[in-house]
């Protein structure tokens, strides 16, 4: 008992420590559940089997390379997102053609499996220009900005 007495200070500074460490991990729990998840969660569930390599971006940009200032192609979880700058006389039409041109180098799956976007914009501002598309894996066909 003369212990007890003798340490009481320190016997509630510990069980206020243990107290608070709990209350933390509860707060943890709460406001942060599935820490432990993928931050994509299961949408990229059989990636591996649709994985777009190195060969395939290299192939994709060299289909196109004649008609473009500039070409990045990257992959982000399911989305392909292509960057162009194309060449001061390029036309609209003909800027959403290289669009299908690159895509048709990625095999049907991979078509399936991955949404992609383009932004083709040219080397200097221009009224017309950017342009953005987008394919989502179910469509046959990219939809485009509005026209300006």
């Amino acid at each position: 008992m003369n212990f007890i007495k003798h340490n009481i200070g320190t016997i509630i500074a510990i069980v206020v420590l243990i107290v608070v460490v709990i209350l933390m991990y509860e707060v943890k729990v709460t406001f942060f559940p599935d820490d432990a998840k993928a931050i994509y969660g299961d949408r990229l569930d059989g990636i591996k089997e649709y994985k777009i390599t190195d060969e395939q971006i290299e192939s994709a940009k060299k289909s196109v390379k004649d008609n473009v200032e500039s070409i990045d192609i990257r992959v982000q979880g399911k989305i392909v997102e292509i960057n162009v700058v194309v060449y001061n006389d390029s036309t609209i039409d003909s800027s959403k053609e290289l669009a299908n041109t690159i895509v048709n180098t990625f095999s049907d799956s991979q078509k399936g499996f991955y949404d992609f976007q383009i932004f083709i914009n040219k080397e200097t501002e221009s009224d017309n220009f950017p342009i953005i598309g987008y394919r989502h894996h179910t469509s046959d066909h990219f939809t485009w900005t509005k026209d300006r």
